[in-house]
This record gives C-alpha cells, structure tokens and sequence, in this order.
C-alpha cells in the first residue's frame, strides 16, 4: 500500500500504524509450525499435593536439561505468586525444533491440555518449583 506523504496534510515522516503489525507477545505466540497445545492425560492435584516434595536442585536442573526424557517421570509443584496458589504440572512430551531448541508440553493438574512452553521459559519455572517424591 503506497503512501504519498508529499500530498498528505499529514506530518510526512509519520507513517500509519496500520502499515506495521502489532508487536508480538512471545509468550504466547505460536511456537515454530508446532502446535500450541496437545491433548494430554488429565491427573488430579489431589492426588499429589499432600505428597512429600523437595525443592529442584541446580544439579537436577543440569540433568533435566541434558536428558529431558527424565522430566516426563516426574510431577512439579510451584506456587503462582500472582494468583497465589500452587500449580501443580507435568511434561508429558517435548520437541526438538532444527535449530536445537526444545518445547516442552507442560500440562497442568485437572486439565486436558499440555501447552507449549520454550525452554527458557520452562526452566526458570523449575527453578521455584518442588518435584513430587513418588512412592
């Protein structure tokens, strides 16, 4: 769509919103050509949250990010400071894109969806998290 700024009443070095799209809100954009959201295996907090947990060490951490198939065992708890409750979430699946960089599916309790989530995104979660002792 070509602008004539000369002709245009108009201060000519401002140009129309419209021409630019909106800024994209990464969080929640769509991630590579992989869908947003999987169907997932529903699980109920109550089963977990009276269940012994400990914080995630740094070492785990290490360990998750090498091997991610060994966050798929696991069940995480963290506590949502914003709505100040506690999520409880699984990965039930993850994907490693051409360029190396993985999204993980995480799936919260009572819902029958797994979201995408990068990388970076999920660590810094697992960072305040506690991982579920399982019997």
């Amino acid at each position: 769509m070509p602008i004539n700024t000369f002709s245009s009443k108009q201060d000519p070095y401002v140009i129309p919103s419209q021409l630019f799209p909106a800024p994209i809100d990464y969080e929640y954009a769509p991630l590579f050509d992989y869908p947003n959201t999987i169907p997932a295996r529903t699980f109920e907090s109550e089963e977990v949250m009276n269940l012994p947990r400990v914080p995630i060490q740094e070492v785990e951490l290490m360990q998750y990010q090498r091997h991610p198939e060994l966050l798929q065992k696991e069940t995480f708890v963290s506590y949502n400071k914003h709505d100040e409750e506690y999520e409880v979430f699984r990965i039930p699946a993850f994907v490693t894109g051409m360029d190396q960089e993985r999204i993980f599916y995480m799936v919260y309790a009572d819902m029958p969806e797994a979201f995408a989530i990068t990388n970076t995104h999920l660590f810094e979660d697992l960072r305040t998290s506690e991982r579920v002792l399982s019997n």
